[in-house]
């Protein structure tokens, strides 16, 4: 009887956990098909405070080593020229977090962390 109470308490941990991740993963998608949507012709994705919003929620949940949920975001950061991001990506592809290791990605990314004024980019594109 105890061995079933733990062995679905661990399930039910398990279930709840899954349904926090898709609800932050749906909302990641509605706010970016709220910014597709929201975007015209004349228009780009200037908003800073959206954009801004967006790096901190991949930010988080790279913090909280949910790599890959935030390495698509981080990804399009990078992709803007965000030094910040920019870096957190080379990182990933270096140690294999949320994407497989990547030597000649992490060295890309690396080289546009340092073009982007990362002096800790620059220092290690000379060890290189």
């Amino acid at each position: 009887m105890l061995l079933a109470t733990l062995v679905f308490g661990v399930l039910a941990g398990l279930a709840i956990g899954a349904i926090r991740w898709r609800r932050e993963v749906v909302r990641l998608n509605q706010f970016i098909a709220e910014q597709d949507h929201s975007v015209d012709e004349t228009s780009s994705l200037n908003d800073d405070s959206d954009e801004s919003m967006a790096f901190e929620f991949g930010l988080k949940m790279y913090r909280v080593n949910r790599f890959e949920e935030s390495f698509p975001i981080l990804l399009y950061h990078a992709a803007k020229h965000h030094p910040h991001a920019t870096s957190l990506v080379a990182k990933m592809y270096f140690a294999g977090n949320g994407v497989d290791k990547d030597e000649v990605q992490y060295k890309y990314w690396l080289q546009k962390a340092a073009e982007s004024g990362d002096k800790a980019a620059k220092a290690k594109l000379k060890h290189l």
